[in-house]
Formats: structure tokens, sequence, C-alpha cells
């Protein structure tokens, strides 16, 4: 009896060896799995991380030698946490308890994890040295290295959660050899096994399976014997990480084509501006010829009319001369306008303002047409106040001003031209008028006279009808205006109105800059 007894207890005591000993290679590959699925965690981080740090690189992202370190430091510990995992399935495997007949083969695959490792630290630090003209850059081939790691920690934890089935299985076989003894506690092992067991690794499994596929929603229950909840817990917090991690490289991805559209909304809208600059610069061009024809024909007329002269005069010659001197300055200060706009980024024309007599300018530029429209039988007029009228303009200018309007009143007169200039001041308002004889201008016309794009240009003339805008423009920059009036057949009546400088006062606000946007007209 003591030896059936013994034999009993040692039938009944032999699966629980067998089965304690499968359990703990259970446990262990469990343990195994565990660590291996840590490691595959941190390497979907780092791979998350290295996309976002390429593409950073790659557009400039990292501004300073400062932001490049930061990134390769936060790279550095996710790879330390990736060598701490390794080192954990190292510790295990080289236990005495860790049941496994290739333990050697198993330490040496883990120590190649850790060269990979440190392979991916001198790639990111050779990523990290290139500037971003230099991309792609040397060590791009981080990539492979992780998809390697990640596809070798799947395999273990599967070979793991395998080794686990099979030793657990090998537990089933040692129960079943005593069902006929143990048939009742059999079952109900079998029952408790099965819903503690196989149900959580079937669970993880299929878990993993979905890992694998990117789908990480999931959560498997805080359930079962400790191992399985501690497998668990790490498994959701590594669905939960990969996650956000994919959450966070698809923000980047979307922040990035925000970017992308920004900037090629900013191209555009630069594209834009350039365009625009070069129109005005055109106009600005086109107006400044238009300018140069009058005081060119003011010369030639000068000139032609001293040589008309069969007896002249050293008087007349030197008053021929000295016009001429003033329209050679009026267009050699055009000219360094027009080179001044073609070396500056947008076209403007300055003002050099000082305190004049306006019944001086006018006289001055009156002067001018005179032998013109005295040559050809016409009268020039010039009635003044008595007294000056103090204007603090430039005089330049404001030349042009009158040279623009003595010029039309020439061109658009009769065949014996008439200029009729008055002065007055009215409302503090320094207030010149010029009177021709000609024909007039057309009521429809009258509301476009300023208006450059609706200008009509006489096919029988050369121009662009640009003298009565560019006249307006600088008008305007002196706090003036210029106003037109006429009728048909009586002539046409043009008004200029300047502040006058009350006591030697600027009119226009103190340390107003004197510029003037042109060819934005």
């Amino acid at each position: 009896m003591a030896v059936i007894a013994l034999l009993l207890a040692m039938m009944i005591a032999a699966p629980g060896v067998v089965a304690e000993a499968n359990l703990v290679t259970m446990r262990k590959e469990n343990e195994r799995a565990g660590h291996a699925s840590t490691a595959l965690r941190e390497y979907l981080v780092l791979e998350a991380m290295g996309d976002a740090f390429e593409r950073r690189m790659a557009t400039g992202g990292f501004a300073t030698p400062g932001q490049r370190g930061a990134a390769l430091a936060a790279l550095d510990a996710q790879l330390d946490r990736i060598d701490r995992a390794t080192s954990h399935e190292i510790t295990l495997i080289g236990s005495e308890d860790f049941a496994t007949v290739n333990r050697e083969a198993q330490i040496a695959e883990e120590r190649l994890q850790e060269v990979d490792t440190r392979h991916l630290r001198a790639s990111f630090a050779r990523m990290v040295a290139q500037p971003a003209p230099a991309w792609p850059a040397p060590g791009g081939d981080w990539r492979a290295i992780v998809r390697h790691g990640i596809e070798n920690e799947q395999l273990e934890v599967r070979a793991a959660q395998v080794r686990a089935v099979d030793a657990l299985e090998r537990t089933q076989v040692a129960f079943f050899a005593t069902a006929a003894l143990l048939v009742l506690g059999g079952l109900g092992l079998m029952a408790w096994t099965r819903a503690n067991v196989l149900d959580p690794l079937q669970r993880l499994l299929d878990s993993t399976r979905r890992v694998a596929q990117r789908d990480f929603a999931m959560n498997l229950p805080d359930r079962g014997p400790r191992e399985f909840r501690l497998l668990n817990r790490a498994f959701n917090a590594m669905a939960a990480e990969t996650a956000r991690a994919q959450a966070r490289l698809e923000t980047a991805n979307h922040d990035l084509e925000d970017e992308v559209r920004q900037r090629t909304a900013d191209l555009l809208a630069a594209n834009a501006s350039l365009r625009a600059l070069d129109h005005h610069r055109r106009n600005f061009i086109a107006a400044a010829g238009h300018e140069l024809r009058t005081p060119i024909a003011v010369l030639r007329s000068d000139a032609e009319v001293a040589l008309r002269d069969r007896a002249p005069t050293l008087d007349g010659l030197r008053a021929s001369l000295e016009r001429i001197v003033r329209s050679a300055g009026t267009l050699g200060r055009l000219i360094e306008d027009m080179l001044r706009v073609a070396r500056a980024d947008a076209p403007v024309l300055s003002y050099e303002r000082e305190s004049v007599d306006l019944d001086t300018l006018v006289a001055s530029a009156l002067a001018d047409f005179r032998p013109v429209v005295e040559a050809d039988g016409g009268s020039v007029s010039l009635t003044g106040i008595g007294r000056p009228l103090p204007v603090r303009v430039d005089p330049l200018r404001i030349g042009q001003v009158l040279r623009i309007v003595f010029d039309n009143a020439v061109k658009h007169g009769s065949e014996e031209p008439c200029i009729c200039v008055t002065l007055a001041m009215q409302a503090h308002e320094a207030v010149v008028e010029i009177a021709d004889c000609g024909d007039g201008i057309a009521p429809d016309l009258l509301p476009h006279l300023f208006d450059r794009t609706r200008w009509p240009r006489r096919r029988d003339e050369d121009g662009h009808g640009l003298g009565l805008t560019i006249a307006a423009t600088i008008m305007e920059a002196h706090g003036g205006r210029i106003e037109v009036r006429s009728e048909a057949g009586m002539g046409a009546v043009v008004t200029l109105r300047l502040p006058c400088a009350m006591d030697g006062a600027d009119p226009l606000e103190t340390g107003e800059e004197d510029h003037n946007a042109l060819a934005d007209r």
C-alpha cells in the first residue's frame, strides 16, 4: 500500500512537477514577450520621431544648432529605452530557470539589436550634421534599421507566445495523463486554464496582429493571472502610445501641408507684387517720357526763334540761352528721376520744397513759352496781385505743372494761340488761372481729364495723354488741387490752387516726407 500510495503520490505529483516546470517556462516566455512588446512599442515611437525629425530637417525646421541638439537628445533618449528593453531580454534569457535550447543564439541576436541601436545613433548624428540644402543626407538608412528592429521584436513576441502556448500544451498533456484520478479536478483546471490563459493569449495574439496592421483601437482587459495583467497593461500602453505617435505623425503631415499651402500663397502674393511693381515702373517711365517732350519742345522752339531772327541782338540771344538753360535743367532733373526709379525698388519722386514767390515762378515758366506763342502770332499776358504770393513748394515740380498747362494751351489753342494768366489769393490759397483761346473741351471728356486710363489720345499727336494726370498728382503732393472748366468754342480755363505759406510756415504737416508714388496714380 505504501508503495502504491507512493506510486500514486508520484503519479499525482509528476504531472504537478511537469506542469510547474512548464508554467515557469510559460511565465518566462510571457515576461520576455512583455519586454519584446516594450521594445516593439519604442521602435514604433522611434520611427514616428525619426520621420518628424527628417521632415523638419528637410524643410529647414531646425534653424539653430541648439534645436538640432535637442532633437538628437530626444532620439538618443528613445534609443536608451530600446536598449533597456533589450538588456532586460538578455538578462532573462541568461537566467538559469529560463528553459531554452538555443540560449547563446538568442543572446547573440539581442546583442545584434544593441549594435543596430548604435548604428541608429550614428545615422541620426550624421543627419543632424548635414545642412538643409544637402538633403537627402547620408544616414538615411535609419529607416531600414528601425523596420528591421520592429520585425525582429514582432517575431520575438510571437515566438515567446508560441513557446508559452507550447509549454501550456505540455502542461495540459501532463494533466490529461492523470485524468482518470483527477477527472473533476482536471476539468476544473482545464476550464480555469482556458479562461485565464488561453483566452488572454488568443486576445494577445489577435491584438498583436492588429498592431502589425496599424490598427491601434484596442484595450485588453485587466484580469487574469498577474503575468497576463502586466502583459495586457504593457500591451495597452504600447498600443496607446503608438496611436498617439500615429496621431502626432498625421498632425505633423497636416501642418506640413498647411505650411506648403501658406508658402504657395506667399509666393503667389510675391509674384503679384512684382507684377504690380513692374506695372508701376512702366507707368512711371511712360509719364516721365511724356514730361521730357515739353522741355525738349521749348529748347527746340527757342533755338528756332533765335535762328529765324535775321539780325539777332545780344540781349535776345542771352534771353534765349537763359530759357534754354532752364529747360535743360528741367530736362536733367527728369532724367535724374528716371535713373533713380530705375535703381530703386519702387517708382517714387522726391520733392525738395522751399519758400518761393508764385508770381515769380509763373512768370519764369511763362517766359519760356512767350517766344513760341509770339512766333505763331499769338499773345501772352500775366495779371498779378501787386504783391508776392508766398508758397512752399518744389519749384521744379510746380514748374512742371505750369509747363504742362501752358503746353496744352499752345497745342490745343487756335492758330494764333494765346495764354492769359491771372494770379489771385482766395481763402489763404494762391490761385493761378490759365485761360486759352482754343475750341474748348467736349463736355463728355471733362470728367475724365485726370483719368489716364480714359484720356482720349489724338491720332495726329504723339504722346500718352498723361500730362494732366501728372499735374494733378504733383498738385496733390503739395496739398493743392487742379481744376478745369470749359465751354465749347470758348476755350478752357485751368485753375491751380496751392496753400499759401504764411510767415514762412510749411502749409503741409511738419516732418512730412517729400515723396509721392507717381506711378500709383
